[in-house]
């Protein structure tokens, strides 16, 4: 691709994501592919194969690093065309002039850049990096007008949250498909892969043995994978190769949750430490932590803007979306939780999930029995259940709060 903007580089060789180019390039090919997930899951670097595919397939294909500075109608498109410009592929856009002269870009010019892309008669492709930081809402309405008015465009977006690009209407207009954590976790078999591109001369058995210690502490986080393969000759240590990796990982997830708690303002910070208090979030739970009537649709942006790894895991049977932290980071925002936060706030915050998550359900209770709470393997809640428990088959208002009491960590 033209180096007219930012692509993901490195010094080391990336492993093939043959499973995911085969399905964004096979015909038909969509027209959108939205790459979605938090920092460091490998979106840019997959993308960046993604469109080296294309390339190679006789499309021109364009990379455009966005920033907060790019963020607006006016700003995104000067600098998506600037881009197009410089590769030789929108100069001469009076979209691009008017914007240079300072124009405004409404909506109902959206199609037109897609009409002077559509002109050049040749297959293009347009890689979007870092779309969370600039994008709003008309930029997104923007690009589905852009592609239907330009066939043989195809987008690429690498973003922290898909966002309107996947949603309904978008779908109805355009073929899109996405690819997400499930897609970019690196599998055992990709782990030892990359092993053996790192250091060829491993033996079969030292190479499973070293690519195995690294998965295990990594669990299939590509960020993390990258940093803990290491030569398993290194002499710099001699410790066994499974406590390097253990070593290692809390090492490299200690500075990586540190790199994210600096970014974030007190309340993002404590919202991080108590979302590791339970296992699995759904959007009203993480508004429930975060407190002060937060918007649940809000709560959750703000945790994939911070950029915590957070996978989607069920959806229930009234069709919201539950998600867990990747383990690696909850154990580390666990950790600080029980050291920074007080035990009796930890307590309460139990018991408001505890409330939200048994509100109006039928429980099975008999006076007497025992219960237990069990969360990350231990047990934060236990009693007993009394009268004021039952009522009804379904837990009183008194009984809640006999049961919130309970609570401790």
């Amino acid at each position: 691709m033209p180096p007219v903007a930012f692509q993901p580089t490195s010094r080391h060789e990336f492993v093939p994501r043959r499973a995911v180019i085969a399905r964004v390039t096979a015909s038909p090919r969509p027209a959108l592919v939205v790459f979605h997930g938090a920092a460091g899951i490998g979106k840019s670097t997959t993308m960046g194969q993604v469109a080296d595919a294309l390339a190679t397939a006789g499309a021109e294909a364009v990379w455009v690093g966005l920033s907060a500075d790019d963020r607006g109608d006016g700003r995104f498109w000067r600098r998506v065309l600037t881009v197009l410009s410089a590769a030789g592929i929108a100069d001469g856009s009076p979209m691009l002039s008017a914007l240079r002269e300072g124009g405004f870009v409404d909506a109902a010019q959206f199609r037109s850049i897609g009409v002077e892309l559509a002109a050049l008669r040749r297959p293009i492709v347009i890689a979007l990096d870092d779309f969370h930081l600039a994008t709003t809402p008309s930029v997104e309405h923007g690009l589905i007008d852009l592609l239907e008015a330009a066939p043989q465009v195809t987008l690429l977006v690498a973003t922290r949250t898909a966002g309107r690009l996947t949603g309904p209407d978008a779908r109805a207009r355009l073929p899109i498909a996405t690819v997400g954590i499930d897609d970019l976790s690196f599998s055992a078999a990709q782990t030892r892969e990359l092993m053996s591109i790192r250091f060829p001369g491993l033996g079969a058995a030292e190479l499973t043995a070293a690519a195995d210690a690294v998965q295990r502490e990594a669990r299939g986080w590509a960020l993390a994978t990258m940093a803990l393969i290491e030569d398993p000759h290194d002499g710099a240590s001699d410790a066994p190769l499974g406590e390097r990796s253990r070593a290692n990982a809390r090492e490299f997830v200690r500075v990586h949750v540190d790199r994210i708690l600096q970014g974030a303002t007190p309340d993002e910070h404590d919202l991080l430490l108590r979302t590791s208090l339970v296992e699995e979030l759904s959007p009203s739970l993480v508004a429930l932590l975060a407190g002060d009537a937060t918007d649940a649709d809000a709560a959750m942006r703000t945790l994939s803007r911070l950029g915590t790894p957070t996978n989607r895991v069920w959806d229930d049977a009234s069709g919201q979306h539950w998600y867990r932290h990747h383990d690696l980071i909850r154990e580390e925002l666990l950790r600080r939780a029980r050291a920074q936060l007080d035990p009796r706030e930890i307590a309460e915050l139990h018991a408001r999930v505890i409330d939200e998550l048994i509100e109006g359900k039928p429980v099975a209770m008999e006076q007497g029995s025992k219960f237990a709470i069990r969360e990350g393997g231990k047990t934060v809640g236990a009693g007993t259940i009394t009268a004021d428990h039952v009522d009804a088959g379904v837990l009183s208002q008194p009984g809640r709060q006999a049961l919130g009491g309970s609570v401790r960590q």
